[in-house]
Order: C-alpha cells, then sequence, then structure tokens
C-alpha cells in the first residue's frame, strides 16, 4: 500500500515532466590505489640516511544514484620521511585524512566507461616534526638538533577530472573490476604555521602550496544494488501517455 502511494505521489510531481527519473541506488564501487598502496610493503630505513620514503594507503567508497551522481569517500594514512638537498633537515610527518565529495558523470551513459567531473572536501590529522644535522669536524662531524614537533588538523578542496572504465567486460567473473584515473587540483586557503621548518608532506594534500596537482588511481570492484523502482515518464505530441516500469535484479 505504501509503495502504490509512493508512486501514486511521484507520478503527480513528475507528470507534466519530459524525462526519466530513476529513484534507488544504482550500484556501489570499493576499492583501493593500487600505486599508494603498494608502498605499505616497503621498510623504512633507519637512522639518518633516508632521504625519500612514503608508506600511504588509500580506499574509496562510491555510491551511483540518480542524476548521474556519484557520492564518494576516500579515506587513507600517509607516512613520510624526508630530506631537503643538501641533507640537513630530517623531517617526519604521518596522519590520516578523509575526503568527501560527489562525482558528476558527464558522458551518455554506457556500461562500461564514464568521465566524471567531481569535487572533493578534505580534513586531515596529523602530526610533524623535524631534525636538523650539523656536519663538521666543529660538531665532531655530527650533531642533531631536534625542532617543535606539531599536531596539525587542515582543510582543503579539490576539482577532479575523473576516467573510469571497466576491466576484462567480456569475463564473467572479473567484468565488475573498474580502473580509475584522476587528475585533481588541490587549493588551499591557510597553509599551516612555520614552527622552525617548513611542511614537506600534508596527508592527503601533498606540497605545502596554496594550490597543488596531483593524480590517483583506483581499482574497483562494482557491486549492482537495484533498480528495483524505476519511473518512467515519456510524453509525445501526438500521443502523450505515461508509463510505470518496474524491474528487480539481484545480485
Amino acid at each position: 500500500m505504501l509503495r502504490k502511494a509512493s508512486l501514486f505521489i511521484i507520478k503527480l510531481l513528475i507528470a507534466n515532466a519530459g524525462y526519466s527519473q530513476t529513484v534507488g541506488i544504482t550500484k556501489v564501487r570499493f576499492g583501493l590505489d593500487p600505486i599508494k598502496s603498494a608502498t605499505m610493503f616497503f621498510p623504512e630505513k633507519d637512522g639518518l640516511n633516508n632521504r625519500f620514503y612514503f608508506n600511504t594507503w588509500e580506499a574509496t567508497a562510491e555510491i551511483a544514484g540518480n542524476y548521474r551522481t556519484s557520492l564518494v569517500l576516500e579515506y587513507g594514512y600517509t607516512k613520510a620521511h624526508l630530506q631537503d638537498y643538501y641533507g640537513n633537515i630530517d623531517y617526519r610527518s604521518k596522519g590520516n585524512y578523509l575526503k568527501v565529495g560527489l562525482d558528476f558523470n558527464i558522458t551518455e551513459e554506457d556500461p562500461n566507461m564514464e568521465l566524471d567531473l567531481s569535487w572533493r572536501f578534505g580534513v586531515n590529522r596529523f602530526s610533524e616534526a623535524a631534525r636538523i644535522k650539523l656536519n663538521g669536524e666543529f660538531y665532531e662531524n655530527i650533531r642533531v638538533v631536534n625542532l617543535p614537533q606539531a599536531e596539525r588538523s587542515l582543510v582543503w578542496g579539490e576539482i577532479l577530472m575523473s576516467y573510469k572504465v571497466r576491466l576484462m567486460k567480456h569475463s564473467h567473473m572479473l567484468n565488475r573490476l573498474w580502473f580509475g584515473t584522476d587528475l585533481r587540483l588541490k587549493f588551499m586557503n591557510s597553509l599551516p604555521q612555520r614552527l622552525g621548518y617548513a611542511s614537506m608532506n600534508i596527508p592527503g594534500y601533498g606540497l605545502p602550496n596554496n594550490f597543488c596537482g596531483g593524480a590517483a588511481f583506483k581499482l574497483c570492484y562494482q557491486f549492482d544494488i537495484h533498480h528495483s523502482l524505476m519511473h518512467e515518464i515519456k510524453h509525445k505530441h501526438s500521443n502523450q501517455f505515461s508509463r510505470e516500469q518496474y524491474r528487480h535484479n539481484q545480485l
């Protein structure tokens, strides 16, 4: 009874429209960034001779619904151990980040690919610290001075162009795998305050600039939730009519 009443109300609201409307979630994708997550298998070198080290992973969840729009959540962790060009500053940072936003499919609906224009709102929480290495006979060849440690939380925005394609579309077992590539423009209004040294890496964001570019990759598995409530209103100039169609697809 409730289902019939809901359909009747929807029909009244859009009876004069000339478009199709799909009610409900159509699919969900879960995945990882395979490039970033691969760094989890590389151990960090001990000592002060580690010029460049990243240990990071990123997971994503995408919920697709009406109007070619998807709600996207991205959660990740980054640990960085970096040094400047001369090796005088030994910098470390680590922390988690969360990004929330929407993907808008700007291409014609295709079961095997899509091109999205997207945005993200990002927030993180991380710690950073640095040491100065002084070399020379006066310092008995090497001396280390610890600089203040900082706990920070920053927010920023991102604009993305995303291309997603279905892998192995002719395979019955693997045709739910999708691979995506993102090109990102990140922007942050307020940069972290310097504490005797400049931040070298902001988890989830990157370099400490007001504008920062980036790229990301996603390997996802798609679950088709349902097309259980599809309400199509079609109008013709010569013979206007309405048609309601329901389809039930199980996982």
